[in-house]
């Protein structure tokens, strides 16, 4: 018995060694990638799938700024898929490789298919290297490698966030909800699923009303951060990963909490007493992480956090955003500038000048060169950039065609409720009362992909009319769309009669206000305006 038990005691601390061990090549792996000075980031993985995958996107950003805006932009390839077989442990897989040019920093991976994401800017290092399995049969991802493990966080705690989210009941923000209801048969179906409402099945919650915004406003809040998934996910990683790896997924989850209180809040505030209140008491003490900044800046959400909370500082306490960047690091406060001029250049009525106060204050250089870029295609007095784009008889046309008149240009696609609005309300006006000026045009462009649905939109009056000249981009990724970083429709630019841009954001928010502008661009001389 004696002799059993030591051979069992034996192969227990065995098992415990051979553990220890496993945590603690683990470790060394992760810390290696880490320690590398300048590197690539290498990718090898197989997809299973009972339709056929001919090939994945890859996004790799090795600086960030602004998803939305595009800045920097991205290093984008479509990597074609090639069958595996039983030599390669791929067989019945398509499998792609990944070699990134080196890096020196924090970067950020996304793996996509169409307009879907199986991963959406995970953090990777100089030197990281993985194995990844994107299984659609069985709807999970697999790591492998020296560097699996910081992809497997961060897969799980994408998982927890989602997992968060999907425990919510779906929101409806509607002005009047009864004639919401009225319509169709909503009203009977809103009364099924509130009748069969339980633990696990939601029914719609509706803000239609400031008091309905405040209290999920106040729900929001109330959430204990403590509690969230995500933690767990974090503190079982502790040990496997570096201290330093642990600590940038803390900041990222810790922004991403505060995110979603501070984006709430934004959604549905009005400045009334009550609103400010809950700002002044819940928000405004919302506490900023006392890491190192380089910590900080690798987080894509925690940077969010602080733009979006700075800016609803602005507005609700009066106080300049400018002011505020002045209470952060030097790098932090250029990253945001950079996020504030990326979102929101359009709505200044003096964009030169911000720009140059804004760039002589960066000294980042790769923030410095990307906001230089976006002020040299904003910049007023330049020369429109000619291309060519799709008329309505899908024939090549120019707007360099256009030279010796004001022309208006306005950006839409189909199913943008919002470029509905502008046109009824304010441009159709506008092209009414310019119809019998020869020096005044109108240049609807469309960014719709499908050629026939342009068309249909067309001709149906709600974005443009026929009367002016209709031209499509065949996308959003257009060549013109993306040097004019538009992003966000509907959007305006005044060309002048020379062919340089006049204006490109700020435009007066009536119709009347779009008229005297144009009046005014048509009393200038177009020869005092460089060419």
């Amino acid at each position: 018995m004696k002799i059993l038990k030591i051979v069992y005691n034996i192969k227990i601390i065995g098992l415990c060694l051979l553990w220890l061990c496993s945590l603690t090549s683990r470790a060394q792996d992760s810390a290696l990638t880490e320690s590398v000075d300048s590197a690539p980031v290498v990718i090898y993985g197989e997809v299973k799938s009972k339709v056929p995958v001919d090939s994945l996107e890859i996004t790799f950003w090795d600086h960030y700024i602004d998803k939305q805006n595009r800045m920097p932009k991205p290093w984008k390839e479509f990597v074609h898929t090639e069958s595996g077989n039983l030599f390669n442990g791929g067989f019945g897989s398509k499998t792609f490789s990944f070699t990134s040019e080196p890096v020196n920093d924090v970067s950020y991976l996304s793996i996509g298919l169409g307009q879907y994401f199986f991963m959406d800017r995970f953090q990777v290092d100089p030197g990281d290297s993985v194995r990844i399995l994107i299984d659609l049969h069985r709807g999970m991802m697999l790591f492998d490698g020296p560097s699996a493990e910081k992809f497997r966080c961060q897969y799980e705690l994408e998982l927890a966030k989602s997992n968060h989210t999907y425990k919510n009941p779906p929101l409806m923000n509607t002005g009047d909800r009864e004639k919401f209801l009225n319509s169709k048969d909503y009203r009977e179906r809103y009364k099924k699923a509130v009748s069969e409402s339980s633990s696990i099945k939601k029914h719609l919650q509706f803000i239609d009303s400031s008091e309905s915004a405040l209290a999920y406003i106040v729900n929001v809040l109330d959430e204990n951060d403590k509690c969230h998934a995500g933690w767990r996910v974090i503190n079982s990683f502790r040990g496997i990963l570096s201290d330093d790896f642990i600590a940038r997924m803390v900041v990222e989850l810790e922004g991403y909490l505060h995110l979603q209180k501070i984006s709430a809040f934004k959604r549905y505030y009005n400045h009334t007493d009550k609103f400010d209140s809950i700002y002044h008491e819940r928000l405004a003490t919302l506490h900023r992480l006392e890491m190192e900044e380089t910590v900080q800046l690798s987080s894509i959400s925690y940077m969010d956090y602080l733009f979006e909370h700075s800016i609803m500082r602005s507005i609700v306490e009066e106080t300049p955003i400018t002011t505020i960047y002045e209470e952060f690091p030097q790098e932090t406060k250029e990253l945001l500038i950079g996020k504030y001029l990326s979102n929101y250049y359009r709505t200044f009525d003096n964009i030169t000048e911000v720009f140059t106060k804004s760039l002589s204050e960066v000294k980042t250089p790769w923030v410095h060169e990307e906001l230089q870029k976006l002020f040299n295609s904003q910049q007023e007095g330049k020369l429109f950039l000619d291309v060519s784009l799709s008329s309505l008889e899908n024939n090549e046309t120019r707007l360099s065609a256009y030279k010796d008149k004001v022309v208006m240009l306005d950006f839409w696609f189909t199913g943008c409720q919002a470029c509905i609005l502008f046109y009824q309300d304010h441009l159709s006006k506008v092209e009414e009362h310019f119809k019998d000026n020869d020096d005044v045009l109108i240049v609807s462009i469309s960014a719709d992909k499908s050629f026939e649905q342009w068309q249909k939109s067309v001709a149906s009056g709600k974005y443009t009319s026929q009367d002016v000249i209709n031209l499509n981009t065949g996308g959003f990724k257009h060549e013109l769309l993306l040097y004019y970083n538009i992003h966000a429709y509907p959007t305006q630019m005044l060309l002048d009669r020379a062919g340089n841009v006049a204006k490109v954001g700020n435009f007066p928010s009536t119709a009347e206000g779009l008229i005297e502008l144009i009046q005014e661009e048509l009393q200038n001389d177009p020869k005092s305006k460089s060419r």
